[in-house]
């Protein structure tokens, strides 16, 4: 088995209404991410959960490998519980390429999504929702992102 070198990062998640999709916003506190992340070569599969609890403190880890033109494929699903039910309310699935340089001095991936405005409450709404979360073209800076060791906050991109 050929090993290959890691970086460990925490990760976040960061959410953009259809109706404003350059602001970016924590999550509310009964909302939760389930994520997806996957490389076929090497063979890598992460699948973890962010809750709202963690928009401040999350020290949870994972680790991406460190080798130029990696495409990760991933599948971010965005739920707010509602009474008994977990509704699917957004997310972001695609193909991300990752260079070694981008992450050397990685901290932190922000993971950014869609989020379906009002709430999906029917069939269509929520195949809406869905084309929301896969029709990357509609919003191309909607995207996973690296935080870099020396990035301030202020400084970490369009969507702080």
């Amino acid at each position: 088995m050929e090993m290959y070198p890691t970086v460990p990062v925490t990760y976040s998640v960061r959410r953009h209404q259809e109706n404003s999709p350059n602001v970016a916003r924590f999550l509310e506190p009964d909302e939760y991410a389930i994520i997806n992340v996957n490389l076929k070569d090497p063979q890598v599969s992460i699948f973890t959960k962010f809750g709202a609890d963690e928009n401040f403190n999350n020290s949870k880890t994972f680790e991406l490998v460190r080798a130029d033109k990696l495409t990760y494929e991933v599948s971010v699903m965005l739920l707010k519980t509602v009474g008994e039910n977990d509704n699917l309310i957004g997310g972001w699935i695609g193909s991300w390429t990752v260079d070694a340089a981008d992450i050397e001095d990685a901290k932190e991936v922000r993971f950014h999504v869609m989020q379906k405005y009002p709430i999906p409450e029917t069939t269509e709404t929520l195949l809406e929702t869905y084309n929301l979360i896969t029709n990357i073209t509609a919003y191309p800076d909607v995207k996973p992102e690296i935080i870099r060791i020396d990035t301030g906050a202020e400084e970490a991109g369009f969507f702080s």
